[in-house]
């Protein structure tokens, strides 16, 4: 093959590329065909492998499942924290997508103050939640496909002590998206206030920059209501009416 021409690179599927000087081959990508996985340079590797039409550099996560910035995934790969339940995610992981979190709260501790949010695999998740202000969460997620997103991929989260989520002070762009939430009953117990709540999500002072969007919430049942007070005496009862006249008696014989 001559140097500098297409035909000294190696085929590569959806990709071409022009020797250098040297002779050393320089892959592109072709037009909507992107590297993933990064093997376009391996001799065995799938060359570009994902097909996808760039829209735009920002992609937040949407009801459509929309990859708009073509890196595999609805929503930014390489601005986000992953979780999944165990084995697949672990306390001691990172939260990349091939090391997730295991818990929601750990993906959001791990993104608050980075700019990040937190993305999250369908499955079972446990423990009251409290979200932070500018770290949004995104569930609907499946780990175990490359992190595709659809409406069927549930990610579910049962409460404990008859909360499920805990929203405080929320005021600036905050998103709760695609979740089943399941609050506990109320506490039971001495210890517990007659009268207790199940609440799937308690916001207190938050204001519209707090979206839920797309969640199912389900409370439990409430605690006990306190004793009513003894009612008041009743009335006096009215006057008993005239006994009937004794007969006459019968002597011994």
């Amino acid at each position: 093959a001559l140097v500098g021409s297409v035909s000294s690179c190696p085929a590569r599927p959806n990709a071409s590329g022009v020797a250098d000087q040297a002779g050393t081959s320089n892959n592109a990508c072709n037009a909507n065909y992107f590297d993933l996985n990064g093997d376009l340079t391996q001799a065995n590797g799938n060359g570009c492998e994902y097909n996808c039409v760039f829209q735009t550099a920002v992609d937040v996560p949407d009801d459509n499942f929309v990859d708009a910035n073509c890196d595999g995934i609805d929503g930014d790969r390489g601005n986000a924290v992953f979780v999944a339940p165990p084995p697949l995610g672990n306390a001691a992981n990172i939260g990349s997508p091939e090391s997730p979190l295991d818990t929601i709260a750990a993906g959001i501790g791990t993104a608050q103050g980075t700019g990040r949010n937190a993305y999250v695999s369908d499955g079972a998740y446990f423990g009251t939640l409290n979200l932070v202000a500018g770290v949004s969460v995104y569930g609907g997620y499946d780990a175990t496909n490359n992190w595709t997103r659809s409406a069927a991929n549930r990610s579910t989260l049962t409460g404990a002590n008859g909360r499920a989520v805990n929203a405080t002070n929320i005021a600036i762009p905050t998103v709760f998206d695609r979740f089943d939430l399941i609050a506990s009953n109320a506490p039971a117990g001495a210890a517990n206030q007659a009268g207790a709540n199940s609440i799937g999500i308690n916001i207190v002072g938050s204001s519209s920059a707090l979206e839920i969007r797309n969640c199912s919430i389900v409370a439990g049942r409430g605690g006990t209501g306190a004793a009513g007070n003894s009612g008041t005496n009743g009335g006096r009862g009215n006057n008993g009416s005239v006994g009937q006249a004794g007969g006459d008696g019968t002597s011994a014989g």
